[in-house]
């Protein structure tokens, strides 16, 4: 993750959230799957993290394919 990105998010300058991994610690412009996910609401939140992870994955997985060069 480039330093930017955090400090433009922290600062005010760019408005949004980035979905993460658990590699990486949950702040609040980073969201992270839960790890001890016990109620409804905390599962659910982990299932839809994980489809959207999924999707990405997919969609950069469809970009490299297309444009080779670019990602080697």
């Amino acid at each position: 993750m480039k330093e930017g990105i955090p400090s433009g998010l922290l600062g005010g300058e760019i408005n949004g959230i980035l979905f993460g991994d658990n590699g990486y610690a949950c702040t609040q412009f980073l969201l992270t799957p839960l790890l001890h996910s016990l109620s409804g609401p905390e599962t659910r939140y982990n299932r839809a993290h994980v489809k959207t992870g999924g999707v990405v994955e997919k969609l950069f997985g469809k970009l490299k394919m297309k444009f080779r060069a670019t990602f080697n």
